[in-house]
């Protein structure tokens, strides 16, 4: 079903988007913090402490990756949309009114 898909793929975007954000604002907290300042961060399931710069790297990397995965949602969506659009004129096209292809909300 096209538009459970798209509400799924729409639900995980807001997630990520939400990932991305509290990664921004990690950074943005680490900036604050001393040079020396060990910090703990999570990799697979350890915490390992860096000093302040490797963390940001670390934090820039963890952002690119997190871009990455809503620009692949957000076309995924897309092309989802653009494929239930097509179906729907061919559909109304064959079948005129007689149908009901629009998502109540």
């Amino acid at each position: 079903n096209y538009n459970a898909k798209v509400e799924d793929l729409k639900e995980e975007l807001k997630i990520k988007q939400n990932e991305l954000k509290n990664l921004e604002e990690a950074g943005d907290e680490i900036d604050l913090l001393d040079d020396d300042v060990q910090i703990p961060f999570l990799i697979g399931e350890v915490f390992i402490s860096h000093d302040q710069s490797k963390t940001l790297e670390l934090l820039a990397e963890a952002k690119d990756k997190k871009k990455k995965e809503i620009a692949t949602i957000q076309k995924t969506t897309k092309d989802l949309q653009q494929q239930m659009t097509e179906l729907k004129q061919h559909l109304y096209g064959r079948f005129g009114s007689n149908i009901h292809l629009e998502n109540d909300e």
